[in-house]
């Protein structure tokens, strides 16, 4: 993003500056989630890449935990 172009209090510009200048980014989305959705969460990634299921199984139960979430 162009922080330039823009009119941002000074700490979002100087984020947003150093979003665009990082190599790599980690986002924490089991941080959103209840404890026991999040314990589900971290264990289907670890499935995920463990190649225990399938994409399309994860992508299934992590709808499951966000249709009970937003109920």
């Amino acid at each position: 993003m162009d922080t330039e172009s823009v009119d941002l209090p000074q700490m979002y510009v100087d984020v947003l500056n150093d979003l665009n200048e990082a190599s790599n980014i980690t986002l924490y989305a089991d941080v959103q989630l209840s404890a026991a959705a999040a314990e589900t969460h971290l264990d289907m990634i670890q499935a995920l890449f463990g190649e225990a299921v399938t994409p399309e199984e994860f992508a299934q139960i992590m709808k499951k935990l966000y249709l009970q979430k937003n109920k």
